[in-house]
């Protein structure tokens, strides 16, 4: 009886022990695969379980490993970089993984420059109100806004972009604006600027 009491009691002790063993963690750098200069602020994230984080100034993240599969894909996001994945698996904790990325060219067709009169067009939300009809995301989040045109007709040139950052954002993070014209399918593909 005393030797059952006292297994149940050591196993009762190492069970949180052996459940911390399994907490797969990932750490390493994003550096330019041509420069091995450090990439600031990529974005990376695990593809199944919907987690991510960012690197630091200097290229570096940590974070936690799959959990829900035996293994994922780490994505690696970067402005003017190409998408890469990295697969993980659950179990094996990845430290000083260095992940090189390579640079995204664009090609930019012809621009002509026309003079035309100017006409204001307010689009999107125009509030200051957390909230309302933007993104609520956390860093590395993604949003859309669809501007409808008719076939043929010029819209108009954007001239300033603004940004309501609330006080539980991030307002030291980068981030960009992407102008992108629409395909037949009506699926925006093609960056315009």
């Amino acid at each position: 009886m005393f030797q059952r009491v006292l297994f149940t009691f050591t196993f009762c002790l190492l069970l949180p022990a052996l459940s911390m063993a399994q907490e797969t963690r990932l750490s390493g750098r994003i550096i330019d695969k041509k420069t091995k200069e450090p990439i600031p602020f990529s974005s990376i994230g695990l593809k199944d379980e919907q987690s991510g984080a960012l690197t630091n100034e200097i290229g570096i993240f940590q974070m936690t490993g799959p959990t829900k599969n035996a293994q994922d894909s780490l994505i690696v996001l970067a402005l003017g970089y190409e998408r890469k994945a990295v697969l993980v698996k659950r179990g094996s904790s990845q430290a000083d993984m260095v992940i090189e990325v390579s640079k995204r060219v664009y090609e930019l067709a012809e621009v002509k420059v026309q003079a035309s009169k100017v006409k204001d067009l307010k689009l999107g939300a125009r509030s200051n109100t957390p909230g309302d009809g933007m993104i609520q995301g956390m860093p590395g989040s993604q949003y859309a806004f669809f501007v409808k045109n008719e076939k043929g007709k010029k819209l108009g040139n954007v001239r300033s972009v603004s940004f309501y950052i609330g006080e539980h954002g991030f307002p030291r993070e980068p981030f960009r604006v992407r102008i992108y014209a629409p395909t037949a399918t009506t699926v925006p593909q093609t960056p315009t600027c």
